[in-house]
This record gives C-alpha cells, structure tokens and sequence, in this order.
C-alpha cells in the first residue's frame, strides 16, 4: 500500500530540479549548483512539494529526524538554509544511507572505520575457538573470512571501491586481511601480510574491493580494461530475445553411419 502511496509522488517529482529516490519509507532529494542559494531555492521548492503531499495524504513527515549533508571538494563555502515544514534540518558531516556511511568529501573513510569495528568484533569471537595448537582448522577458518567477514567489510564496494586504493583506507583493509591470514595459517603475530595472505589464500581487500567495483561497472556495459573490445558474457533476458518465428534457423545433417562420417571428414 505504501508502494502505491508513494508512487503518485515519484511521478510527480519527475519534473523537479531534483533528483527524488525513496527506499522504504525514507526518501532522499539531491539537489546540485554552484552556489548556496541555488542549491536552497531547489532543495526548499521540492521539500514544500513533498510536505503539501503528505498533508493531502494525510501524513506528516519528522522534520527532526530529516538530516541533510552538503558535498563540496571548496575550501570556503556557505551552507544552504533547508527547512521541512518550517523545522531547520540540521547538516552532518556523516549520513547513512541504507548502511552505507556517505561523509562530505566522498572519501568513505568513515564507512571503513565502522566496518573494520565490525570486524574486529567478529575477529574476537572467532579467535576464542581457534589457536595455535587447538580449535577450528584452516580451512573453516577460511570458510568463516570469506562468507562472513569479507561480505561484511566489502558492503557498498561499489560505490567507495575507487577510494580503497588511499592509505587511509588500505591501512584499515590490511589490518583487517592480516590478523584473519595469521588466524588461518597459525602463523606468528610479527608475520607480514604479503607472506600470510599468500599461504592463507587470500586475496587483500583492497583488491577484492577493486574487484568488486570492476564488475559492478563490467555488468553496466563498462568495456573491460584488460581485455579491450571485449564484452562480458551475461546472461539474455528471454523477453529480449526475437521471436522463434523470426529466428535464422540452423542447418545440419545427420550421421548415422561411419561412411558418414568419413564423408563428413573429407568434406
């Protein structure tokens, strides 16, 4: 119900300055200019439009929980004046969009660190049922880092996956990859990344993250870099297919003897 509900005004936003996406029951605008009050005018204009919407749907949204963050790579900037039913909405330098951790600047270092802690807090847990001489073996251990914990940290690669080459990233992608690769190969504590991650099997997550994002990209129609004119072999929605009447058909013959076969041989 909240689907059709919602519907009328995804249509309607379509003809806004605005960029609308609702998830849920949570709605995003994003507005984009050169300048604070462009920026204002856009973002207040939609949120008026919304805020009628809801009084004629009989509904109200909580300007006091409504967030709003301002992306710019400017040293001096001014900060646009938003309200939602004459509630000013407070800026942060962190919002969190369907768990995934988005600050001003687009660096995703924030998203990281709050991977890496859960992480950590899953590194613990293992660590108490597998040691050097007893416990959990390798390859379950294995088994563990790859569906839980790599899934875990790599969430959202897509979207943060061209910044996990910086060192404020990679740091924590290492230190995450390395103290699982001693825990799998029972190696010593002082033993390098490089060297574990070769005999745990292991790929780092800086470049499992790049990985991530390569395919994303690949499965949108992005040309593969190391295979140029190439193109990925994915699967055909039948709806897309022509119709059987339509189709070249394939021509053959049948062999059903050796003097066939000879003959298909020489031929």
């Amino acid at each position: 119900m909240w689907n059709i509900l919602l519907d009328s005004l995804l249509q309607e936003a379509e003809t806004w300055n605005v960029h609308v996406q609702a998830y849920a029951d949570d709605i995003i605008l994003i507005g984009t200019g050169k300048t604070a009050s462009i920026i204002e005018n856009k973002i207040n204009t939609a949120l008026n439009k919304i805020s009628n919407w809801g009084f004629s749907s009989k509904m109200s949204f909580a300007a006091h929980k409504t967030q709003a963050i301002l992306i710019t790579k400017k040293y001096k900037y001014e900060m646009p004046n938003l309200k939602l039913s004459d509630t000013n909405i407070v800026f942060s330098e962190n919002l969190k969009i369907l768990g995934l951790n988005i600050d001003r600047n687009l660096n995703f270092v924030k998203h990281v660190q709050d991977t890496t802690e859960k992480a950590i807090v899953l590194y613990k847990k293992v660590s108490k049922t597998a040691r050097a001489q007893w416990g959990l073996n390798s390859e379950i251990l294995r088994t563990i880092y790859i569906t839980v914990v790599e899934p875990t940290m790599l969430y959202a690669a897509a979207c943060w996956g061209n910044k996990a080459s910086r060192i404020q990233i990679r740091k924590r992608l290492d230190t995450i990859t390395r103290v699982f690769c001693i825990m799998i190969c029972k190696a010593h504590r002082t033993s390098s990344l490089n060297s574990c991650a070769a005999l745990a099997r292991i790929i780092p997550l800086d470049l499992r993250a790049q990985e991530e994002l390569d395919i994303y990209e690949i499965k949108r129609g992005k040309s593969i870099e190391q295979l140029p004119g190439r193109k990925l072999a994915i699967p055909i929605n039948p709806f897309n297919l022509p119709h059987p009447a339509l189709r070249v058909p394939e021509t053959y013959n049948d062999i059903c003897t050796e003097k066939d076969v000879e003959m298909k041989e020489n031929n």
